[in-house]
């Protein structure tokens, strides 16, 4: 089983249906704080969020944005997506091979978000390639979630508690790491495991398809302990 394959079908990261919804409206909110930074107007920006998974609060970040473009590689979360936001007007919902045929700088911003830990070292070269030939000249791609080299489960697992505490689920939470570490998830991590990166190991592969890299102080969601930065047109790193 494939990484692709594992998330057609009912996963385990979301240990109940209030943390799934607490999950995805914090992004939301962290994805539009991110938009408000854009030199153009927020009600102008055209959004990819690429790898979106069941995003559940992107009707939030629709109604303030001019465009949002949902793209996942599950052929089911995107049947999900088509049911909850298909009417919407200013919503696209795509799969990756998609990319292909989008034009050029049709992004004034791009999320990448919890994406790369489930990309093999030799492919993600060419995504955030292919991303960035899609983005404006003044656009944006915020890459985030990413998992440094010594981040334990321990350290994840504490997270999600204490995230689970201050949104009302922790009792859920406890019950779910319990049956996460016998799930399918937890399989093929031992089996394929999750790619990490160094900060100057990312910056390094940013800088080698041209782009610019800034840390973010803090990484969006609820883990603090993974890495986000800001990537623009230009090589170098901040």
């Amino acid at each position: 089983m494939s990484w692709r394959d594992y998330w057609e079908g009912e996963s385990a990261v979301y240990v109940s249906d209030r943390h799934k919804s607490a999950h995805y409206s914090h992004l939301a909110d962290d994805i539009l704080r991110i938009a408000e930074e854009s030199a153009n107007q927020l009600t102008s920006l055209r959004i990819l969020d690429f790898g979106c998974g069941e995003a559940l609060s992107a009707d939030h970040i629709a109604a303030r944005v001019g465009h949002l473009t949902l793209n996942d590689g599950s052929a089911s979360v995107r049947r999900h997506l088509q049911t909850r936001f298909g009417e919407l007007a200013n919503v696209t919902i795509a799969a990756p091979e998609a990319l292909v045929d989008t034009p050029d700088g049709s992004y004034d911003l791009i999320i990448v978000n919890s994406v790369l830990q489930y990309v093999d070292k030799t492919a993600a070269g060419p995504l955030i390639g292919t991303l960035r030939r899609t983005m404006r000249p003044d656009g944006r791609m915020l890459v985030a979630d990413i998992l440094p080299p010594h981040l334990s489960a321990l350290t994840d697992a504490r997270e999600l508690l204490t995230f689970a505490a201050r949104d009302g689920f922790l009792m859920a939470a406890v019950a779910g790491l319990v049956r996460a570490a016998m799930s399918d998830y937890a399989k093929i991590r031992a089996q394929i495991g999750l790619t990490r990166y160094s900060a100057a190991e990312f910056q390094e592969l940013a800088a080698s398809v041209g782009l610019s890299s800034t840390a973010m102080p803090r990484n969006i969601g609820h883990n603090p302990h993974r890495l986000a930065f800001i990537l623009k047109h230009g090589k170098g790193t901040v």
